[in-house]
C-alpha cells in the first residue's frame, strides 16, 4: 500500500495508508479510501474517502455529493464482502 498525507483538524501532518484508490467511469472522477491506522471506540480501524484532485494528484479533496458517499460507500461495501 502506498502512503499518504493529510492535515488533521490541528493542521498537523498524518501519514495514512491508502487501502485502494478507483475511479467513477461514469464521472471520471479518481477516490482514494484510506486510513491513520487509529481505531474508534469500539476497537473498530478508521476508514476514510476522499476525491483526488483532479489538478494536482497529490492532493485529496472532500467528497461533496449524495451521489459520491453513495458510489464510495457501494465501492467499499463490495471490497468489504470480497474479504469475508
Amino acid at each position: 500500500m502506498k502512503d499518504t498525507f493529510v492535515l488533521d483538524v490541528d493542521g498537523e501532518e498524518v501519514t495514512c495508508e491508502v487501502i485502494l484508490g478507483f475511479t467513477d467511469d461514469a464521472t471520471g472522477k479518481e477516490y482514494i479510501i484510506y486510513t491513520d491506522n487509529s481505531s474508534d471506540e469500539d476497537d473498530q480501524l478508521n476508514i476514510y474517502a476522499s476525491q483526488v484532485d483532479p489538478e494536482d494528484a497529490d492532493n485529496i479533496l472532500p467528497i461533496e455529493t449524495e451521489e459520491e458517499y453513495a458510489f464510495v460507500q457501494e465501492v467499499l461495501d463490495s471490497m468489504m464482502s470480497e474479504e469475508e
